[in-house]
């Protein structure tokens, strides 16, 4: 149970190994490092991986697989931010940043706003600059 000067994470929730630890984190120097002693489902390793990476300092993007998000600049000189799911299923995303138009559907896009990706599909916002 003890691993000073570690940081225990997660213990085991289990009706024998409940005292021991079943994550822990070290720093140690310029380092850092975890010991994953379990095994975990898709969601709580998503989760570890995002803790591991805050702890770095390595900023963790909003939008991930199947998710993409693409920009470029238009003719205009505006940005033109694409997002393209890349599944057969439909997917939410938050937006983040300024205000923007939807080339294909004509609405405006505002920060905070929850967009549906239908399976396979694309939403070009345009931001002026």
């Amino acid at each position: 149970k003890d691993c000073s000067p570690c940081e225990v994470w997660a213990y085991y929730n289990h009706k024998y190994w409940k005292k021991y630890a079943a994550i822990t984190h070290h720093a140690y120097g310029k380092g850092t490092a975890a010991y994953l002693g379990c095994f975990l489902e898709k969601d709580g390793f998503k989760a570890l991986l995002k803790r591991l990476l805050s702890v770095a300092g390595i900023d963790v993007p909003d939008i991930t697989f199947p998710i993409i998000c693409k920009s470029g600049t238009n003719e205009n000189g505006n940005t033109i931010r694409y997002y393209f799911n890349y599944s057969s299923e439909p997917h939410m995303f938050t937006y983040k940043g300024p205000d923007a138009k939807n080339l294909l559907s004509g609405e405006r896009a505002v920060n905070g706003d929850n967009m549906e990706l239908k399976d396979w599909d694309v939403i070009l916002l345009e931001i002026k600059n």
